[in-house]
């Protein structure tokens, strides 16, 4: 194996020169950015600058909220003249292709995710009751599985052990 070749200089051969030209000088040179990076632009800032002004959303939520709705009331003839204009929104176009497209599948996801966004998920409760679907007296209790491991309880009816089910302190 070849012995590698020590330099004995290490470091740029031009910075011993005065070749490179573009190297920091020692004390203060303004070209050093002493309050660290320029922070990053963000999406809007880059947006902003390619579109060449200031980015301002003409829909509100209420109104994006209507022309959802209104678009669910259009029939699908109303909706494929909608899709071919080009001086719409893109958000109008896109939500009357779903549609169009849910109705070719026969899929109601597409209404219902419109309808949740524009009236609200419906609200869900959960109530534990018993075997009767009346409510427990005395609050719930909740049996974890052993899984196959300890001894073996009851299969039927109360599988807790008996050291579970006595009663709580008050």
């Amino acid at each position: 194996m070849a012995k590698q070749r020590r330099y004995d200089k290490p470091g740029n051969p031009q910075n011993k020169t005065g070749g490179n030209k573009g190297q920091f000088k020692s004390g203060f040179d303004d070209r050093r950015n002493l309050s660290g990076p320029p922070p990053k632009l963000t999406k809007l800032q880059v947006l902003e600058g390619i579109v060449g002004g200031k980015v301002e959303p003409e829909f509100e939520k209420q109104l994006t909220i209507k022309v959802l709705r209104w678009l669910c009331e259009q029939t699908p003839e109303e909706l494929k003249i909608i899709i071919k204009r080009k001086d719409l929104a893109s958000f109008v176009i896109l939500h009357a292709n779903c549609i169009l497209d849910a109705i070719k599948n026969k899929d109601t996801k597409v209404m219902r995710d419109i309808y949740d966004r524009a009236y609200g998920r419906p609200t869900s409760k959960v109530a534990f009751t018993d075997p009767d679907g009346n409510d427990a007296a005395g609050g719930v209790v909740i049996y974890l599985p052993d899984n196959g491991r300890g001894d073996a309880y009851q299969t039927e009816g109360n599988s807790a052990p008996d050291a579970l089910n006595k009663p709580e302190p008050s």
